[in-house]
């Protein structure tokens, strides 16, 4: 999991290993686990050396991970691991007694998922500040105790949320500290989860109630942003989440359906590729999504924007 207390103890240790009497190959490669969780976590070394208060705590970090790097091979981890790029989140799907555990709904065990996703997006947006996770963890209690509660609070919390996390992508990206293919990335790994959930390998028929309240929030934070950033921004999520035979184009399509109805300007890059799946690929070998496809093209028409998409 990824919470602030987690992260603050996972650089205790690093900080502390500089000076621990272990011996060299238990020493790195405790430090080599480590600086992989914070890699999976999202954070950057820079980052790591910015939650560190006092200098001699930054000279630490610095010391044991340049260090532990320089000593892997000498120690064989090159031989006995296997090194690969880790996504933002690690896909671990929880579990109980074979069944899988659905997000956003009462019993205990879906309230901890539940909460551990949205702190976690919190706190890779730059630790924002939202009462959704303690929220949503209280509306659980309340079902599961026969109490009165409200039905709409979930989805309410979620566009809430995400409406916060566009506002601070928009004002994150203006002050040029990162990219919005860099930000939206967390984003992507939220609505594959929810995706996830449906029923096995059966194609989707309808979008989940929360990916559309997630999209919701992110168009109303959209809204204040200059022209070219919201097509930005829409370049990068369709960029992150695509239109696939798994997800049948669902955020995509609602996606465009907010957007029009929210007047968020779509990059004409992404209308072009649209229109080209749609046409070329789409057409004759699954119809059902061609039409998901044309009614995303008459919506996003009246609502494009110029956009130059980074080279990689």
């Amino acid at each position: 999991g990824v919470s602030s207390s987690i992260a603050s103890h996972n650089l205790a240790v690093l900080v502390n290993l500089q000076d621990s009497k272990l011996g060299g190959g238990n020493k790195f490669h405790i430090a080599l686990t480590v600086m992989v969780w914070f890699q999976a976590a999202g954070f950057t070394k820079d980052k790591m050396k910015e939650m560190c208060r006092q200098k001699c705590a930054r000279e630490a970090v610095e010391e044991i991970m340049r260090k532990t790097l320089l000593e892997s091979d000498k120690h064989g981890f090159a031989d006995e691991e296997v090194f690969v790029p880790l996504p933002v989140y690690l896909d671990v799907r929880m579990r109980l007694e074979g069944k899988t555990v659905r997000m956003f709904e009462s019993s205990e065990e879906s309230a901890e998922l539940t909460c551990q996703w949205l702190q976690s997006l919190l706190l890779l947006y730059n630790d924002l500040k939202h009462s959704a996770p303690e929220d949503f963890r209280k509306h659980a209690e309340r079902v599961r105790l026969g109490l009165d509660y409200d039905p709409s609070l979930p989805k309410s919390l979620v566009v809430d949320m995400m409406r916060q996390i566009a506002e601070y992508i928009v004002a994150n990206h203006s002050a040029r500290h990162s990219s919005l293919l860099e930000d939206t990335v967390p984003l992507g790994d939220f609505f594959l989860q929810l995706a996830s959930q449906g029923t096995g390998s059966e194609t989707p028929q309808a979008i989940s109630p929360f990916a559309a309240a997630a999209l919701e929030g992110l168009a109303d934070g959209l809204k204040g942003a200059s022209a070219d950033l919201q097509a930005g921004f829409s370049d990068a999520f369709y960029l992150v989440v695509g239109v696939t035979v798994e997800n049948m184009g669902l955020e995509v399509a609602h996606m465009a359906k907010l957007w029009n109805e929210k007047q968020i300007k779509c990059s004409k890059t992404v209308f072009a590729e649209i229109k080209w799946m749609a046409n070329n690929v789409y057409k004759t070998a699954l119809p059902e999504l061609y039409d998901r496809l044309t009614s995303c093209i008459a919506q996003l028409e009246g609502c494009t924007h110029p956009y130059n998409r980074p080279a990689p």
